[in-house]
């Protein structure tokens, strides 16, 4: 099974899992703007960073990311627990949320089954 189906896969039976009250994580908000930091996992890949800004509403978050190359992306997204996943239009990001409200993740392309590693960190 490719990676971007199984990782699709595992967040969608995260919501059974822990029930949809933990969906609302009503303690814990992650809105705001945040620095993009990520690569590729490919030897050509090179690092890439930018800018992205989520804000939630009620239960489910709403991001919009530029990177330093201009590119546009526009997504949804749900926290549960210490977990947020991200659907950037072709791209599924899953990260663990820090202490700090950084998130750290892993991320597949839907097209070309790439993969990659990808950090917010929130801005000050």
């Amino acid at each position: 099974m490719p990676i971007f189906k199984q990782l699709a896969l595992a967040t969608l039976l995260c919501v059974p899992v822990f029930g949809m009250s933990a969906l609302a994580d009503s303690g814990r908000d992650l809105s705001g703007a945040y620095t993009m930091k990520g690569r590729g996992n490919l030897p050509a890949d090179t690092p890439y960073g930018g800018r992205c800004e989520l804000t939630r509403s009620e239960q489910v978050y709403t991001a919009t990311c530029v990177n330093e190359n201009g590119d546009r992306y526009a997504g949804t997204g749900i926290l549960e627990g210490e977990i947020f996943s991200l659907y950037l239009g072709e791209y599924l990001v899953v990260y663990r949320v820090g202490p700090d409200r950084s998130l750290t993740g892993r991320w597949a392309h839907s097209r070309s089954q790439g993969t990659g590693q990808e950090t917010l960190t929130p801005v000050q």
